[in-house]
């Protein structure tokens, strides 16, 4: 991993009790694509960093961005993460893409190798949003404590909302792999 020698994806493991796992995120630097009204479950989880890329960054400052952090929970369209996924892969950081989530490994299959889907953007839905970024907690709580099953691609997780009742679900669907 990209961060500090003592934080190490655990995904292969698991730890037999859940506020240890909790606990262990407190040494995990994160560092997200845009900010947005989930910052306060980010903040939540108390990360030992927690770092931001704006929307209007500038791609030469990406690689000094990431340098030591653990994971990034992709944001924006699909060229920004692509530069930042890029990025993030070649200092061996996990990328959690979105607002279809699936966990792009240094040594997996790469973000350029996906072929997200054209309706693969943000909804500008607000309560939409949150419930995508949560799910991208969810995937990196995964990623270093152990607990549950990541989605790697060629699977992605999808938000579906039912615009009438506003109910919604969280689909494994299947994503392209060139």
């Amino acid at each position: 991993m990209g961060g500090d020698a003592e934080v190490m994806a655990l995904h292969t493991g698991g730890y037999s009790s859940l506020p240890l796992a909790l606990e262990y995120l407190e040494n995990v630097k994160v560092c997200v694509m845009g900010t947005g009204r989930f910052m306060p479950l980010l903040n939540a989880y108390t990360f030992k960093e927690l770092r931001v890329i704006e929307k209007k960054f500038e791609p030469e400052d990406i690689t000094r961005r990431l340098k030591g952090v653990d994971v990034v929970l992709g944001g924006y369209g699909p060229g920004e993460q692509k530069e930042v996924a890029i990025a993030a892969s070649e200092l061996g950081v996990p990328f959690i893409t979105y607002p279809l989530i699936t966990t792009i490994l240094p040594d997996g299959i790469s973000f350029e190798e996906v072929g997200f889907p054209g309706s693969a953007t943000s909804r500008g839905d607000t309560i939409a949003e949150i419930l995508i970024r949560t799910v991208q907690v969810i995937e990196l709580i995964k990623l270093f404590t152990g607990i549950g099953e990541l989605v790697f691609p060629p699977e992605a997780l999808e938000l579906v909302i039912d615009p009438t009742t506003r109910d919604f679900d969280v689909r494994k669907i299947r994503v392209t792999v060139r």
